[in-house]
């Protein structure tokens, strides 16, 4: 029977890996280090965030192309980062996790911004004040 545990937990970790559930998460100090990372490149943000960004965390499904994030900066640079976005329209996420999110930052009053190239869209939902935004990205 002792035997019969680390095989269940070796199934479960399988099965997991197989449904597409696994995520990758990385972490910068600053937007300088997620350069330094190739962050930019790899596709997961367009590189428009403030220059003082920093807490910038990304998490990415490792099966699907989709992810999300959050990060921060200075105040005085939320007008400048959102000239840079366009108006929300609903485009909403391929993944029904992600839109509870998305809903749920709406109704605590995050503003809604969006972008696209080819494919991948972005939506940006920013608290001012706080200069703190969220994201999700989709291609």
């Amino acid at each position: 029977m002792t035997n019969s545990i680390p095989r269940i937990a070796l199934t479960a970790l399988i099965s997991l890996a197989l449904s597409g559930c696994l995520e990758k998460s990385d972490e910068y100090d600053t937007i300088e280090e997620a350069r330094k990372n190739h962050l930019f490149e790899k596709g997961w943000l367009p590189d428009l965030l403030p220059a003082s960004t920093y807490d910038l965390k990304v998490v990415t499904a490792v099966e699907i192309p989709a992810g999300h994030g959050k990060f921060r900066f200075d105040p005085k640079e939320y007008h400048d980062f959102a000239a840079k976005l366009e108006p929300h329209e609903g485009v909403m996420s391929k993944v029904e996790s992600d839109n509870e999110s998305i809903r749920e930052l709406l109704d605590r009053g995050y503003e809604a911004h969006a972008y696209s190239s080819g494919t991948i869209n972005w939506i940006f939902l920013c608290e001012q004040r706080k200069a703190v935004c969220e994201f999700f990205v989709w291609g």
